[in-house]
């Protein structure tokens, strides 16, 4: 849970940094449109990963790496 609290706490803070460069209306560059576009990318990866965390599908995507790479715990 603590691992979703900083996921979700990431997301909220970009989403600020987001709001902010909109409310102050920043002429546009190539460095603003970064700034928006990765700080709504970080919003929506954050979300997206806690939701995988709340819903136990982190811990299959976890065992199903492992199996690939051949550290599986039934591994014989």
């Amino acid at each position: 849970s603590k691992m979703v609290l900083i996921y979700f706490i990431v997301g909220i803070i970009a989403l600020f940094i987001n709001l902010l460069v909109q409310i102050l209306e920043i002429e546009d560059s190539f460095l603003t449109g970064f700034i928006e576009g990765s700080t709504t990318g970080l919003a929506l990866g954050a979300m997206i990963l806690g939701i995988l965390y709340v819903t136990g599908r982190m811990e299959k995507i976890r065992q199903f790496k492992m199996r690939l790479i051949g550290k599986g715990v039934n591994n014989e």
